[in-house]
């Protein structure tokens, strides 16, 4: 919510840092899952600050049977339609950054939705595959109890829309949060904080080994000790919550975003109005693809483009480094990210159902400020230069007088040799 000062360390950038890192390592182990008739989707979303803009716009698409995108007729390949019947679990990545005295994560559920024996018996499930899932630290999951409601979160969108989905929400608090700057300006991820049990990277870190090998689990319905690039989340939380000029982010964005974001104190979050992709929107889906995707050789920058007859996959033209780019294969794709308020014929406004912020425009103004000195100064400098005037005088005058004894002209001096003078005067 503060452009260009602060990302939200906490709020925002550990729960997506997370979430690159699980879909990163599960990636590379696709081709050898047998996914036994499920599938995963890993959904990043945005303006979540301003009333869940994003998780409400998918919900609403999903409703409309327009999710991820219109089915064309005229398209061979399509992705397939997804609505919220489809969704068997939703596991939200929220604040997953400070790890206080314990090294323990949350599980929060809904308290209205798993009074249905059914969701509740599926969340209580996924509960305990998370516990399951032990670690060397003494990383454990707890569940939030039964009694709390469920804290701010994308998951409500969805559950307004069906309360039967089965999820919950991991965050690094329980009853009340442990980020006491939450969505504020001293948001700041310390990142080699020895104030807490796990340092950031450590911390989340333990999140996504649990939450990778529990969609594991969920897909194939077996266990595997799989790890995400510790490397890979130190490098992203850097790059996302300092701003640094770090490799892992300028290597899959295109040149002219990689070179704003080398000269930004920080990352540019900011969520404006439905006119382009934002700046960071713009670089996390390059790197998304980068991250998930598959490097296509051969293929020059003509033919790096979505065929006509397919929409599965995406193709992006992505820079290695100053002189070399490749194609990018992947399934990323991008969805608006605006209210449907706006989309919605004579919708009405006063139901506060969808969110409808604006933003004011203006155009900048420059200014210059000329300091003017006190009298005593202005007296006193005007008496200094006539002072220096009048040296300058009568030193002038002393030289031309003199300048025979002073300068000697040749011939006249000593038989030795000879002396050659030039005297430059300059007043101003």
């Amino acid at each position: 919510m503060f452009d260009n000062f602060v990302p939200g360390g906490d709020s925002s950038v550990t729960g997506l840092v997370t979430l690159l890192a699980v879909s990163t390592a599960l990636s590379k182990v696709a081709q050898d899952m047998k996914f036994n008739g499920k599938n995963v989707v890993f959904v990043i979303f945005n303006g979540e600050a301003f009333d869940y803009i994003g998780s409400s716009r998918i919900v609403y698409d999903m409703q409309q049977n327009v999710f991820p995108n219109h089915l064309d007729g005229g398209i061979a390949s399509q992705p397939p339609l997804i609505s919220l019947s489809h969704i068997s679990h939703f596991i939200e990545l929220n604040q997953v950054g400070i790890s206080g005295p314990n090294p323990v994560l949350w599980a929060h559920t809904d308290p209205l939705s798993t009074k249905n024996s059914a969701v509740n018996s599926t969340v209580q499930q996924l509960i305990s595959t998370l516990q399951k899932q032990r670690l060397l630290n003494k990383f454990i999951v707890q569940p939030s109890s039964a009694e709390n409601p469920l804290p701010p979160s994308s998951f409500q969108s969805f559950l307004k829309g069906d309360l039967e989905i089965p999820g919950l929400v991991l965050t690094d608090h329980d009853g009340s949060y442990s980020n006491k700057y939450y969505n504020s300006f001293f948001d700041v991820l310390k990142l080699n904080s020895s104030d807490s049990s796990l340092s950031v990277v450590e911390y989340v870190h333990s999140t996504a080994t649990v939450v990778l090998r529990t969609v594991y689990e969920l897909v194939t319905g077996q266990t595997r000790e799989l790890e995400p690039s510790k490397k890979l989340i130190a490098d992203l939380l850097t790059c996302y919550s300092t701003g640094r000029n770090c490799s892992v982010v300028r290597r899959p964005t295109v040149k002219l975003q990689s070179d704003k974001l080398s000269k930004l104190r920080l990352p540019n979050m900011y969520v404006g109005v439905d006119f382009s992709m934002s700046e960071m929107s713009g670089i996390t889906t390059n790197l998304f693809s980068y991250l998930v995707g598959t490097e296509l050789s051969g293929v020059g920058i003509g033919d790096c483009h979505n065929p006509n007859d397919n929409t599965i996959f995406t193709y992006r033209w992505i820079p290695i480094n100053e002189s070399t780019s490749v194609c990018v294969k992947s399934m990323v794709n991008v969805t608006r990210a605006v209210s449907p308020a706006f989309d919605i014929p004579d919708y009405d406004y006063s139901s506060a159902r969808y969110s409808t912020w604006t933003e004011s425009v203006w155009d900048e103004h420059s200014l210059r400020i000329f300091l003017k000195p006190s009298v005593r100064q202005e007296v006193a400098t005007l008496c200094i230069g006539i002072a220096i005037l009048l040296v300058s005088f009568v030193v002038v005058w002393f030289l031309n007088k003199n300048s025979d004894i002073l300068f000697p002209s040749n011939g006249m001096g000593p038989s030795t040799g000879s002396i050659s003078t030039s005297v430059v005067a300059a007043s101003c």
